[in-house]
């Protein structure tokens, strides 16, 4: 571990006006632990650190920068969640939200709207998908859009809390069986599908939370950090 990176971790939670208490501190140094593994193991370190931070009080979007932060290389980072089959299709709140639409054109940074975070939320015992980007509904989870349990687009909610408030269709599961070497799949469970662009997608068009696993091929994402 860098001591470094367990440090820029705690700073980013100072620069969002949160206290250092020595439970905090500790969640940041058990994060850099992780910060020579590969891009998948960092995505699920980054995951248990943030859904630690929240348990702490800490908001959604602070925990994610903190985490990213301690995981390294940068402090600044950029965590994509990005599917491909013959074209990109990496997870894009437009706008900041509320659709989470498909972007085609691969990883990017020039903004924030990709950004994406494994959150293991300890309030409920279940993994959730956070927007951590800017605008719109930053710190909100992937659900059902408008939160209308109808509905197996995928949009911003409320993520869950200790309280069980949540929006529709957030609580999910992922692995990485039967995905190629670095990637990973998200199972819906409450759609009992998973999280996957339609058949022909094009740039905006929306994912959806209910695909079935295909007989060929595979719903994996892989995870990318950017500086």
């Amino acid at each position: 571990m860098s001591p470094r990176l367990g440090a820029d971790c705690t700073n980013q939670l100072l620069n969002f006006g949160y206290k250092v208490t020595t439970l905090r501190a500790t969640i940041c140094n058990t994060a850099a632990l992780s910060s020579g593994l590969n891009e998948i193991a960092k995505g699920a370190a980054v995951g248990v650190c943030s859904g630690a931070l929240k348990a702490t009080g800490v908001g959604i979007v602070a925990s994610g920068a903190a985490c990213l932060a301690a995981v390294g290389p940068a402090v600044l980072q950029y965590q994509e969640l990005c599917y491909y089959n013959g074209g990109y299709a990496c997870l894009n709140a437009w706008s900041g939200g509320p659709y989470v639409n498909v972007y085609a054109d691969g990883p990017e940074t020039s903004d924030t709207h990709q950004d994406f975070i494994i959150l293991d939320n300890e309030e409920t015992g279940y993994y959730e998908l956070a927007y951590v980007g800017s605008e719109g509904d930053s710190g909100e989870c992937i659900g059902d859009y408008n939160n209308n349990s109808g509905l197996a687009d995928a949009g911003l909610v409320a993520c869950g809390t200790a309280s069980g408030n949540q929006g529709f269709g957030t609580n999910m599961d992922w692995g990485t069986n039967d995905c190629p070497s670095g990637e990973a799949w998200f199972y819906d469970y409450h759609w009992n599908g998973y999280l996957g662009p339609p058949d022909n997608y094009v740039n905006g068009s929306h994912f959806y939370l209910n695909k079935p696993w295909p007989t060929t091929g595979n719903l994996c994402f892989s995870v990318t950090f950017d500086g």
